[in-house]
């Protein structure tokens, strides 16, 4: 883990701009299509890196990493399936929901060595005009 907290943090303060995503993750993309619009403008390619963690070996040590860095908290399926047991009247909707609300969050980008959220307050931060004041 040690390893893995050293590279995390190594790529936070190598980039300007250091996306941790998840290809599928709507959220991921929302974030790293907004902060695409600012590439070749405020954001030089060579300061914005995205690291794709889903087929990293180690995917489940770098989202605890980054949790315990942006104090974000997560649930792990194995919680949540325990839970769902205790529970067994919840519907499949509800299941679904919550368990989509649950379960481990991956979009965390971070601006100048500082976490400033996922996909949504990062498009948040471009409609109000901070985004641009980061990036400049």
């Amino acid at each position: 883990m040690a390893n893995t907290k050293a590279i995390v943090e190594g790529k936070i303060a190598g980039k300007k701009v250091m996306v941790f995503s998840k290809s599928y993750c709507p959220y991921c993309k929302l974030g790293k299509k907004t902060l695409e619009a600012y590439l070749g403008k405020e954001l030089n390619s060579d300061d914005y890196e995205v690291w794709e963690i889903e087929n990293e070996s180690n995917c489940g040590e770098i989202q605890s990493v980054l949790g315990s860095i942006t104090g974000g908290q997560t649930v792990s399926i194995a919680a949540f399936l325990y839970f769902l047991m205790l529970v067994r009247s919840i519907s499949l909707l509800v299941f679904f929901g919550i368990g989509i609300f649950l379960l481990k969050k991956c979009a965390r980008i971070f601006i100048n060595g500082k976490f400033v959220g996922g996909g949504s307050e990062v498009q948040a931060l471009d409609q109000s005009g901070g985004l641009r004041k980061l990036l400049s």
